[in-house]
């Protein structure tokens, strides 16, 4: 049985590890799901080109922890 993605086409994502030229926290959007190996096209912020990343270099940018007691109105 095949486990869903992860990530789907337009989710917002940000790096948990540095990569080539990349710094770690950097952030992108997801372009395309490739169907072996946990594998996305993503399009990082300032750059032309997509890099192909595996999904353990990846977490949401919807995952962010807010500090306790900080309200976001």
């Amino acid at each position: 049985m095949k486990t869903p993605p992860r990530f789907q086409v337009g989710d917002r994502v940000r790096t948990v590890q540095p990569l080539v030229a990349l710094p770690l926290g950097s952030s992108g959007t997801i372009h395309r799901v490739h169907n072996a190996g946990n594998l996305y096209d993503v399009r990082f912020d300032g750059e032309a080109g997509l890099r192909l990343v595996h999904r353990d270099y990846l977490e949401s940018e919807g995952l962010q922890e807010r500090p306790v007691g900080k309200r976001d109105d």
